[in-house]
């Protein structure tokens, strides 16, 4: 499954039983896309999670709206971001199975990968696409790299 046009990437599905939501400050001259993995770096704001991850993993939040702020200063905009027990929408970053734990990617910035035993980058487990599971009578398989992914934070 790929991301159409009804994407749903972003997306909290629990948003309103999620007690750990923080809005932040966005760094200086970045644009971070919405449904992307982000973590607070220090004074400077908010950031995509690179590549090489971020350690401990338990600063890595997910960003529910884009924030667009390549132009701006420190503080200009400001993102919400979610964390423990949110059922979030987010982007795979290479092959996940169904129920599979779940660490930052280490291909592509902001996304999420499998996770083989449980380490310090633990972020959540992999639950099936958007438009799967008990409410639509689908049963969860699993991503591939660049599908959109349920994953509810750890």
């Amino acid at each position: 499954m790929t991301t159409s046009p009804n994407t749903k990437l972003g997306q909290v599905e629990n948003r309103h039983n999620v007690d750990d939501v923080i809005t932040v400050k966005a760094a200086a001259s970045l644009d971070i896309a919405a449904g992307s993995m982000v973590y607070q770096d220090g004074a400077n704001g908010i950031k995509i999670v690179p590549t090489g991850g971020v350690s401990p993993a338990t600063r890595i939040r997910f960003l529910a709206a884009p924030v667009t702020n390549a132009t701006g200063s420190l503080g200009d905009k400001e993102g919400e971001t979610y964390k423990k027990n949110a059922k979030v929408v987010a982007k795979a970053g290479g092959t996940i199975v169904v129920g599979a734990m779940v660490k930052f990617s280490t291909v592509t910035a902001g996304r999420v990968d499998s996770l083989a035993t449980w380490t310090i980058d633990y972020l959540g487990y992999y639950q099936g696409h958007p438009s799967e599971g008990t409410q639509t009578g689908n049963d969860p398989t699993d991503a591939v790299a660049g599908d959109e992914v349920v994953i509810v934070m750890g």
